[in-house]
């Protein structure tokens, strides 16, 4: 997720000058829509996971339907990103077609606002249909109907994007190169593979071929057509930039057309075996079937498609050495990476341009000269440090000069620290990987220590645009609130847990709890919301408040934080819980740790804060840090008061404990 939200906040708060939404790149759109849907898609998978190890490893029950859990609920909580994932897949290879084709079309990309709209379409299209994988396992009809109609309905963003491309390709004067031919591959395949998908939605058909290899040369055209062959187009595309050098042609079309044909050979005829029955994962079947002549023809396709693959592989190792000299921007192209020499230098622009066009290097001919003569912003060697520039989300007006840490030890030993984590809970080495939890705590407090306003990163530099920790609304302020979503998305995952079990698991029951009442919930958030408002309300007065009263603040509101764990954890340990006999336990003790977890980080970063405020990292000139916690304290009140409202408030009206 760490990664998706760099991807989000770089996007958005670390464009070129003038490179409005309207004017970015339609690549950056399809990247930014990839990584909110990792955002979103990655996190209900982490739940199930974390769940199914509590269930494995301490009894707890979620989807035991013996003891109270259902089944169902791991399959609704993993689809939830399976098939997001797919799109997650299919979103850059398609950034990769809309920035080709125009380039070798010679013109703008037609409807380039209806791209734009197809594509967030299909984002929060791609969320509401998970349960087409589920056709067969006994939903109900209204369920059915409604995901076999959602199922149906991404394909029209889909389609948008098809039309726009052939448009843009009917419009254009096309040079057939080698990116341009791995393109109408791709074209031809994945439209074959939609078609097929269609088919999959309708409720009736997905009876007759699920797990049928019907299904898995559907799956095949969809992610080789819409994932491998935009790729390899890639790689002919941006290969000369990377190296210097231009492929093979001859090499390059011998390699397209034995995959292509290979390609086509081995998973076309998956169609007809499907259609006659053939069941898929089964490595052996018998003779007589019907299957005989087309599963030979499959495999002999399938060494026809490896042939080709190694072809294209002998192409790009022999280019380094025989391949021809590229020059600066071979293709013609009209996106910014172009704009250095070919290879580019390890500094990549020796300064910034601002951006006025979607297309900067055929509306402005001259920039590539003017960059590397340092005529746009940022041309000055700025010593040890490493300047970046910070823009508005939606104009890409230059807000603040962003600094970016140097060379540190620090990430390295806390990767170390953390894959001893993950290491530890595959091996079920529980009690080490808890301690090395919280030794990690220790590097990301240091790390954390020498940022902002440390002296070692606080100096003003020459420029007009402000550094960013004297600022309100920082690159730390946009990482937080991205990574808050995500995190929002795993605890309503975890809500639609409680709340499918409560209405959907046929052995689920409510054990009532003598402890965790809504009187004792109650008074426990009482402290948590004091917290949250005396750091919303310093972080409000904070041009006012003077060095001594901020830290005064600061402390009285990690005072009220340590109040709040403390009234929840005597609520917790001295109730009567029992997470390995009741459901209904086990979902209250993992909605407990969630709450436990915000609160508690939000009291420590407090306390830290606290302390760099003493110091004089943070205050009314220095403001970067407040904001991004006052997020942090609000998220952590509110998913409190909800888990309230939804898992003691809610049953006990209700009459059920």
């Amino acid at each position: 997720m760490s990664a998706g939200v760099e991807l989000v906040v770089t996007i958005l708060r670390m464009r070129a000058p003038g490179m409005s939404l309207q004017k970015m790149p339609i690549f950056c759109w399809y990247i930014l829509a990839m990584a909110l849907m990792i955002l979103f898609g990655f996190p209900p998978l982490i739940l199930a996971s974390i769940m199914l190890e509590l269930e494995r490893a301490a009894g707890f029950i979620f989807f035991d339907g013996l003891r109270g859990g259902d089944p169902l609920l791991w399959q609704h909580l993993f689809w939830l990103f399976g098939h997001p994932e797919v799109y997650i897949l299919f979103l850059p290879a398609a950034g990769f077609v809309s920035t080709i084709i125009p380039v070798f079309a010679q013109r703008p990309l037609v409807g380039y606002g209806w791209i734009v709209l197809a594509i967030v379409t299909m984002g929060f299209i791609s969320f509401g249909l998970w349960v087409h994988h589920m056709f067969t396992v006994g939903i109900p009809h209204l369920a059915q109907a409604f995901f076999s109609v959602a199922s149906m309905l991404v394909a029209v963003p889909t389609g948008i994007q098809i039309f726009a491309w052939l448009a843009t390709l009917w419009s254009g004067k096309v040079i057939f190169s080698l990116p341009m031919l791995w393109i109408f591959g791709f074209l031809v395949i994945f439209v074959c593979g939609g078609l097929t998908g269609v088919m999959l939605a309708l409720v009736p058909f997905d009876w007759q071929v699920h797990d049928s290899y019907f299904v898995v040369a559907h799956m095949h055209y969809v992610l080789v057509g819409g994932m491998l062959f935009p790729l390899i187009a890639a790689l002919y595309y941006w290969l000369p930039h990377f190296s210097g050098r231009m492929p093979s042609r001859t090499l390059g079309k011998w390699g397209f057309w034995l995959t292509f044909i290979g390609f086509n050979a081995t998973f076309f005829l998956m169609h007809l075996t499907g259609l006659l029955g053939m069941p898929r994962r089964v490595y052996t079947y018998e003779a007589g079937l019907g299957w005989d002549w087309l599963n030979l023809l499959s495999s002999v396709g399938g060494f026809v498609m490896a042939v080709g693959i190694a072809v294209i592989i002998l192409d790009f190792l022999l280019h380094f050495r025989f391949g021809t000299s590229a020059g600066a921007n071979p293709w013609k192209a009209d996106t910014l990476e172009w704009a250095t020499t070919t290879p580019p230098p390890p500094y990549n622009f020796a300064s910034i341009p601002r951006i006025s066009s979607r297309h900067p290097l055929w509306d402005q001919p001259d920039l590539e000269r003017a960059i590397a003569a340092g005529e746009g912003l940022l041309a000055r060697n700025s010593g040890d440090h490493r300047e970046v520039l910070g823009t508005s989300a939606t104009e890409a007006d230059l807000r603040e000069l962003i600094r970016v840490p140097g060379n540190s030890w620090l990430p390295l030993q806390l990767a170390a620290v953390l894959a001893v984590v993950c290491i530890c809970l595959l091996l079920r080495a529980y009690p080490v990987a808890l301690a090395a939890a919280a030794a990690s705590f220790i590097w990301i407090f240091r790390w954390t220590w020498i940022s902002g306003a440390h002296p070692s990163n606080a100096l003003q530099p020459a420029s007009a645009a402000p550094i960013s920790t004297h600022t309100w609304s920082g690159l730390g302020l946009w990482g937080m609130g991205v990574t808050l979503l995500a995190d929002a998305a795993l605890y309503l995952s975890l809500l639609f847990g409680w709340c499918y079990l409560w209405t959907v698991a046929p052995e689920w029951q409510f054990a009532p709890t003598s402890s965790l009442t809504t009187q004792t919930m109650f008074w426990s958030g009482v402290p948590l919301t004091l917290a949250a408002a005396c750091h919303w309300l310093l972080t409000r007065r904070l041009r006012h408040n003077k060095s001594q009263q901020l830290y005064a603040g600061l402390v009285i509101a990690c005072g009220c934080g340590i109040l709040h764990l403390l009234a929840l954890g005597w609520t917790f340990f001295s109730g009567d819980l029992a997470p390995r006999t009741h459901p209904h336990h086990s979902v209250l003790v993992v909605a407990i740790a969630y709450l436990v977890l915000h609160s508690g980080l939000a009291t420590i970063a407090t306390g830290f804060q606290a302390l760099r405020a003493k110091r004089g990292y943070v205050s009314a000139a220095q403001p970067y840090e407040m904001p991004v916690l006052r997020i942090f304290w609000i998220y952590s009140a509110l998913t409190y008061w909800l888990a309230y409202a939804c898992l003691t408030l809610a049953p006990q009206l209700g009459g059920a404990a």
